[in-house]
């Protein structure tokens, strides 16, 4: 989080006050492919965060620690892979991105901007739906199981 910041604004200040301008990079439709993969790399991380921090959460509030985490479902397994690897995937785009910007390759002052921009912005903002979507069904999953535990604890321990 705190990295993803610095970098955000690092680049607004390279933007817009140091190197080459704005005026540079607002015609540039690798600038928004890269604001596009770093949109949708943040968008995909919710899932894995909120996964993560459930987790934990339980793990802290855990009376016995000698009772073990509720066991993963292969689903949540499968939906981790496929998050970590997408955005590793969208990771990958942004040096390409940045160096086509760098070199003003595709540099076309006749598109509009808010027409790039949004090409960024819809994307992110369905990944990052498509995540938090994901990470809710999957809590209600994970309390249903935790209730079950529960149960069972509870009915071995009054027998």
């Amino acid at each position: 989080g705190i990295a993803g910041l610095g970098v955000l604004g690092t680049g607004y200040l390279r933007a817009t006050k140091y190197a080459k301008g704005w005026g540079l990079y607002a015609h540039s439709p690798f600038f928004y492919g890269k604001m596009l993969a770093l949109g949708v790399m943040a968008g995909l991380s919710l899932y894995p965060t909120i996964t993560f921090i459930k987790w934990a959460i339980f793990a802290a509030g855990q009376q016995d620690k000698s009772i073990p985490l509720p066991c993963l479902e292969d689903r949540v397994i499968k939906r981790l892979r496929f998050f970590t690897q997408h955005e590793l995937y969208a990771f990958l785009c942004i040096p390409f991105c940045a160096a086509m910007m760098a070199r003003g390759i595709g540099y076309n002052e006749s598109i509009p901007m808010w027409a790039m921009a949004m090409g960024a912005i819809v994307p992110t903002v369905g990944a990052s739906a498509y995540s938090v979507k994901a990470a809710l069904a999957d809590t209600k999953a994970w309390e249903e199981q935790l209730s079950l535990l529960g149960d069972a604890e509870q009915t071995t321990s009054d027998a």
